[in-house]
């Protein structure tokens, strides 16, 4: 059995047929998985036994899965964190996604998306936003061949979207896109997602003033196109070094 199938599971659903339909699926590709129905079933498994990755709905009797979320996160820091819902995005949910769960899926979801989320819960997540496709094409490669998971976006509404979706490491991004400029985007970004370094880009010396603003209000730093590329992967692994080790320092 490959290593990534035997990570333990806790799905949370008090949907007795989606509960058992991800139990016996997970089960037969080959995680260890348990059910529960309820918010104390739950906290109670997990203070019984340590879970890789937890699904959970976002709508249960009793307690909410904001609060069920940050109940599992107390008791395991290092828990990673899967909501879904029937009901779409909503303020919970983006309060979950701020507090630390990884991603959202949206009911009904292929078990590919499952599956997909997480055989890359261990891989580092990178969003490009950039409307220059084959700058950000190029990233995308580069990246993916260094194991990491890659998305793009092409304007900041995309890149809000994507971000209420799914927890990133780092994020670069342009200063100069369609409908609001880069410093615009950080500022949305940062109110939705507080925790991934971002790093600022721009061609254009008009857009400096703008990236430096974006650094003073606490983006990592930022990068003059075009730039080295081995500066951006050094700055890149630095920062997933600090991620790993508890937090992310800017450089002075």
């Amino acid at each position: 059995m490959n290593e990534k199938k035997k990570r333990r599971i806790l799905v949370v659903d008090d949907d007795p047929s989606l509960l058992e339909t991800l139990v016996d699926v997970l089960g037969e590709i080959g995680y260890e998985v348990d059910g529960v129905s309820g918010p104390e079933d739950a906290i109670r498994r997990c203070e019984e036994s340590g879970y890789d990755i937890i699904i959970l709905d976002i709508r249960m009797p009793g307690m909410n899965g904001v609060e069920l979320s940050k109940r599992i996160s107390e008791l395991r820091s290092d828990a990673r964190i899967i909501m879904m819902s029937a009901y779409g995005m909503d303020e919970r949910i983006a309060e979950a996604m701020r507090r630390g769960a990884l991603a959202f899926l949206q009911k009904p979801f292929d078990i590919k998306e499952v599956t997909e989320l997480i055989d890359t819960v261990e891989k580092r997540t990178i969003l490009i936003v950039d409307d220059d496709t084959v700058f950000s094409q190029t990233m995308k490669d580069l990246f993916e061949e260094k194991g990491c998971v890659v998305d793009t976006a092409a304007e900041g509404s995309e890149a809000i979207e994507l971000a209420r979706r799914r927890r990133y490491d780092l994020i670069l991004l342009d200063m100069k896109l369609p409908k609001a400029n880069g410093l615009e985007v950080y500022l949305s970004l940062k109110e939705i997602a507080p925790y991934p370094a971002v790093i600022m880009m721009t061609a254009y010396d008009e857009c400096e003033e703008l990236a430096k603003e974006a650094v003073k209000r606490n983006a990592y730093t930022y990068l003059k196109k075009p730039f080295d590329i081995d500066e951006l992967l050094s700055i890149a692994h630095e920062i997933f070094r600090q991620q790993r080790e508890g937090g992310v320092v800017k450089p002075s």
